[in-house]
């Protein structure tokens, strides 16, 4: 598995959900989580936790502790080419 640190390319990624998918979604941050993961998971990237026990944010989250995986190298590119 390939990780990337989710840094800028969370942040980068957290805009643009926001921006072009949360209003359709109800105003619930569960709801958030479960379409945020899915989203990223289209892009071939899972948020692989921390071992830490930490505070996650509403998208279930813990940015500079997280990382993004990805099962192949080529999405992970694609992904920061995308996002970076």
């Amino acid at each position: 598995m390939i990780y990337l640190e989710t840094g800028d390319l969370y942040y980068n990624t957290q805009v643009y959900f926001r921006k072009n998918l949360m209003d359709d979604l109800p105003n619930d941050d569960k709801a958030w989580q479960k379409a945020y993961h899915a989203w990223l998971k289209t892009q071939g990237a899972v948020i692989v936790n921390s071992s830490f026990d930490l505070i996650r944010n509403a998208l279930g989250v813990a940015p500079g502790y997280d990382k993004f995986g990805f099962e192949n190298e080529s999405d992970a590119t694609l992904f920061v080419l995308k996002w970076a």
